[in-house]
């Protein structure tokens, strides 16, 4: 017969610390862990984050911040990026500035920088943290965890999406030209796997609140993002093959193409437009997230 809590009887199932995941089996439930000290009744309590390890749970909250911020950054500088696309050259003529040259280019470089090292920077920085291993769970996660494919594929994402930026903007060499942009490629691949991991991480979190309507959103968003970005990534693929080894000239490759870019066009504009609303559940995650923070440190007291 297994415990429950406020009783005395032993533990007889699997079950793991919540502060260092070592086994309490074995254990009275008015016991100590023998391995980092703490209350086994915290660890029989569950899985609701107001129980959490507070150490822990602060990390989750101040990587979730980071993510959020990082994420608005990418809104924020791709529809700046669109802006300086669109009127860059007109604004560039009345001020009298090469924007062809030089300057326009050193302009563009900057904002680009911005988007990449900035935002993506910073969204793996938190998703490193937001992602970090409950205790609870050392011994018994599965290889590819929607918290694992979440950490490392932003991170993952963010150095092949900087070292295709460099190699595309030092060079020339049509080879190294080529290289960068199979990073990029590869580097949009990992954070669509990255994005998609760690949404289904947030609304793991937030079922252990539980505020089912939030983790139902938040896997609604996961699941939207792994769609069209299955379409979306054969496309741009496939574009760029023909860009490449495909002269152009021929009407069918030319109708080819624009019919490919009107599609890739749609989809980034549905993307663009779930990136406002996963912005705003981030918001609503952040607060949940620092209300449990607040209870576990309480908890713990």
């Amino acid at each position: 017969m297994s415990t429950n809590a406020g009783t005395s009887t032993s533990i007889t199932h699997e079950l793991h610390c919540v502060s260092c995941g070592y086994d309490l089996r074995g254990l009275d439930g008015d016991s100590n862990c023998p391995e980092c000290g703490s209350d086994v009744q915290r660890s029989l309590r569950g899985d609701d984050l107001r129980y959490a390890d507070p150490k822990w749970l602060r990390r989750i909250v101040r990587g979730q911040f980071l993510l959020a911020v990082g994420l608005n950054i990418l809104l924020l500088g791709t529809v700046a990026a669109l802006i300086l696309m669109m009127t860059g050259g007109i604004l560039a003529e009345k001020i009298h500035l090469d924007w062809e040259g030089a300057i326009g280019e050193a302009i563009r470089f900057a904002m680009t920088a911005f988007i990449v090292l900035g935002g993506f920077g910073l969204a793996a920085v938190g998703c490193y943290m937001v992602s970090a291993q409950d205790p609870k769970t050392t011994s018994h996660e599965m290889a590819l965890s929607a918290r694992r494919l979440g950490r490392w594929g932003l991170i993952t994402a963010a150095v092949l999406m900087t070292a295709g930026q460099i190699l595309d903007t030092s060079t020339s060499v049509k080879w190294l030209v080529a290289l960068s942009s199979g990073l990029s490629l590869l580097g949009l691949i990992a954070c669509a796997i990255g994005l998609v991991g760690v949404l289904r991480w947030l609304a793991q979190l937030t079922r252990r609140v539980p505020d089912y309507d939030l983790t139902k959103r938040l896997t609604n968003e996961a699941e939207f993002f792994r769609k069209t970005f299955r379409i979306l990534l054969p496309l741009i693929l496939i574009h760029r093959m023909i860009e490449v080894y495909i002269s152009g000239g021929a009407n069918a490759v030319d109708t080819i193409v624009n019919l490919i870019s009107c599609v890739m066009s749609i989809a980034v504009l549905l993307i663009f437009v779930h990136m406002i609303s996963l912005f705003t559940l981030m918001i609503q995650t952040s607060q949940i997230l620092r209300f449990c923070k607040k209870m576990a440190a309480k908890s713990a007291d």
